[in-house]
């Protein structure tokens, strides 16, 4: 888990969108509904907080005198040739595709393809991209300004600050914790993955948490009850999500003896089509009784006006 991060921002809303799982170079991947919510996010002012598995990158073994010769992955379904460097290529491609949205992207966290390619092939394609957009950003939420890696998973602190007078100075400030993990273990198409939810919250304490991994969406809310210092009996909500991913549309279907088989785990075991799309995490911080809060809340793109 990499070290915690860290956003400030000014007393007024504001929103994350998630973007889970893209798998941009698989032939089920939902390359219309991926740009229509990185768009969307973009042009609201989000902060765009990718999960994690942008790529499958399913690479060649290391069999001798093999070259692989994968298909170009410049993200162009028309195109036809095939290249050796392939980890170079997918990173190039996305990097271009990515670019008209690299000052919303904030964070790009590393999922089970990427660390496969990690373990196998010693080299961090999310790393790779953050350093090919990072010259196309020009502003961010961070001191920085540049992408963040979150790791496979990443505690976030979102703090909004509250300033008044003259000259204006802090006068308080409210934070939400939140946890994101890319997720893990197989595509629960029973329990839509609130094993793993129910997991992580056993372990850990926030305000949000989200995962990836699973394409599905889910949403929970829960209240937890303690006992302060003082002896008060306070009660809070707890939200947790599951974003859905781009990929796995097989609705369309295809011919094993017409173009090939596909090894894909949603068209081959025939369980259903995944669940599409990011999700929108919204926060509204407010001032009653002396005291100060936030109010937070998941939208879905459908649910956006346009």
């Amino acid at each position: 888990m990499r070290k915690p991060l860290k956003i400030v921002r000014p007393w007024e809303p504001c929103a994350i969108t998630v973007i889970g799982d893209p798998h941009l170079e698989e032939p089920s991947h939902s390359r219309g509904r991926f740009i229509e919510d990185m768009t969307r996010a973009h042009e609201a002012g989000d902060i765009i907080w990718i999960m994690g598995d942008l790529w499958s990158a399913i690479l060649a073994g290391d069999i001798k005198r093999s070259t692989g010769a994968h298909r170009n992955a410049k993200l162009n379904a028309d195109d036809e040739e095939t290249v050796d460097d392939y980890v170079n290529d997918m990173i190039e491609g996305t990097a271009e595709l990515l670019k008209p949205y690299a000052d919303s992207i904030e964070v790009i966290m590393v999922g089970n393809h990427e660390t496969a390619v990690i373990k196998h092939h010693q080299n961090d394609m999310v790393r790779g991209l953050i350093r090919e957009l990072n010259h196309h950003k020009t502003r961010g939420v961070f001191e920085s300004a540049r992408i963040q890696h979150g790791g496979f998973a990443c505690w976030l602190q979102l703090q909004f600050v509250l300033m008044s007078g003259d000259p204006p100075s802090r006068t308080g400030s409210v934070s939400q914790k939140g946890y994101f993990h890319h997720g893990g273990g197989g595509a629960a198409p029973v329990t839509k993955g609130m094993i793993d939810g129910a997991r992580i919250k056993a372990g850990n304490w926030f305000d949000f948490g989200v995962i990836g991994h699973k394409h599905t969406q889910v949403f929970d809310r829960d209240r937890v009850t303690w006992m302060d210092d003082y002896g008060n009996i306070k009660t809070k909500d707890r939200d947790f999500a599951i974003v859905g991913g781009y990929s796995g549309d097989n609705e369309e279907g295809y011919d094993p003896a017409d173009g090939g088989y596909r090894l894909n785990w949603s068209e081959e075991k025939f369980y259903h089509n995944e669940a599409q799309g990011s999700i929108r995490l919204t926060f509204r911080p407010f001032q009653r009784n002396n005291t100060n809060g936030c109010r937070r809340g998941i939208e879905i793109p459908e649910s956006w006006e346009n």
